[in-house]
């Protein structure tokens, strides 16, 4: 280079690439390829026959925009693919004639640099859309489930997040920018701060610069950060984990891949005569009168509306196991017992007469203010159904 200050500076470049192709892996690659464009263009038929079904319903669904973005990102790769092609066959034996001078390469390192870029890229969202086909177990199913549940509120939560960063950002860019490096620009100061994640802060150079702000930005921003927003996160996570897995208890039990694969598998092994190996995992469950598993009661509980910790204390408090079954005799044994044990502790106050008298009308008041709001219910009740009927109504016209 020649700067305008005068002299010559040196300047190298290294980019390794394969210009030339002729390799068997090479021709194998090449009929991926071809492969790969037939699968493209099948694909492509396939999401212009949806969306003419489902109109712009098609674009509602994250995994449909999903496909769409797929498709185009292979339709430019494909392109740039047959544009590095074209470069490659016709620049390269020019330049590998030139002798007397320097060869430039430029055009087809960047044909080839723009493909392998956007092919990168291509991949990073094929290997997003494999999710979509992850939940081969009930573990996978909740994860999912989970996330497309919470996605509203991390929205939310996001952009507080992104305000107050981007406050302690551009903050610590106007208090150390003339004198730290890392905080030199706003852009520089997100990166230094987005290191603070990995222990990458050099806590002692904004303490060198100002020994008192220099602290006090640093611990506010960790305490905001990571003590309050970070958990403000993770509590979003871990309550809607919790909704989803009392909800999922709730219903009937969905066939997931897993279930389907492991059927396939037990079918396979009673084809080839091994049918004894499952004998004891596919026995259907005892039906009768005898004792009902803790399950049972557990989804009884759920169903009354009772927490997770709600439900553990109920089984610690009347001394329950869970690993194994309880009769109803049992069950009411145990209540009894722990009825009789309160109300021997607790010394018994009979209310007198007029005491009596005015509880009495406190307690029919209360009934009768509880019978009003029963009735308002049910009336709120038979209008949501006449509403739901009128709508399936509207709903079987149209089809």
């Amino acid at each position: 280079e020649l700067p305008p200050t005068g002299g010559v500076l040196p300047y190298y470049k290294i980019h390794v690439g394969k210009f030339l192709r002729r390799d068997m892996w090479d021709f194998v690659l090449l009929g991926f390829t071809g492969l790969f464009v037939l699968f493209v263009i099948m694909y492509t038929v396939e999401e212009v026959f949806e969306f003419l079904y489902f109109k712009w319903y098609y674009l509602s669904s994250f995994w449909n925009f999903l496909d769409l973005v797929i498709l185009i990102l292979s339709y430019i790769t494909l392109g740039y693919f047959i544009y590095s092609f074209m470069v490659i066959e016709d620049e390269i034996p020019k330049l590998i004639k030139i002798t007397d001078r320097h060869a430039c390469f430029d055009n087809v390192n960047n044909a080839l640099n723009s493909y392998v870029t956007y092919l990168a890229i291509l991949f990073f969202f094929a290997a997003i859309k494999v999710l979509k086909y992850m939940n081969f177990n009930h573990s996978m199913h909740q994860m999912q489930t989970t996330l497309s549940r919470a996605t509203k509120d991390i929205a939310c939560f996001s952009v507080i997040f992104f305000i107050v960063f981007i406050t302690f950002a551009q903050l610590g860019h106007l208090l150390f920018g003339s004198q730290v490096q890392d905080f030199r620009s706003f852009v520089t100061s997100v990166f230094a701060l987005l290191r603070t994640a990995v222990g990458d802060f050099d806590y002692h150079k904004i303490e060198n610069v100002n020994h008192f702000l220099g602290p006090v930005y640093f611990f506010a921003y960790i305490f905001f950060i990571y003590f309050i927003l970070v958990n403000m996160f993770l509590a979003i996570i871990i309550d809607t984990y919790s909704e989803v897995r009392t909800s999922i208890r709730d219903q009937t039990k969905e066939l997931h891949t897993g279930d389907i694969l492991g059927r396939w598998f037990r079918i396979l092994l009673q084809n080839c005569g091994c049918g004894r190996l499952i004998a004891k995992n596919d026995e259907p469950p005892t039906t009768g009168t005898g004792p009902s598993p803790t399950e049972d009661l557990q989804n009884f509980l759920r169903r009354c509306g009772f927490t997770e910790m709600e439900i553990d204390l109920f089984f610690a408090k009347f001394d329950i196991p869970r690993d194994k079954a309880i009769t109803q005799e049992e069950m009411r044994n145990k209540l009894l017992t722990n009825l009789q044990s309160d109300a021997a502790g607790k010394p018994q106050v009979v209310p007198e007469g007029q005491e009596r008298d005015e509880l009495g009308e406190t307690l029919m008041a209360r009934i009768r203010v509880l019978e009003d709001n029963i009735t308002e219910v049910n009336y709120k009740i038979d209008l949501i159904d006449n509403k739901i009927d009128a709508i399936q109504q509207i709903r079987s016209r149209k089809r």
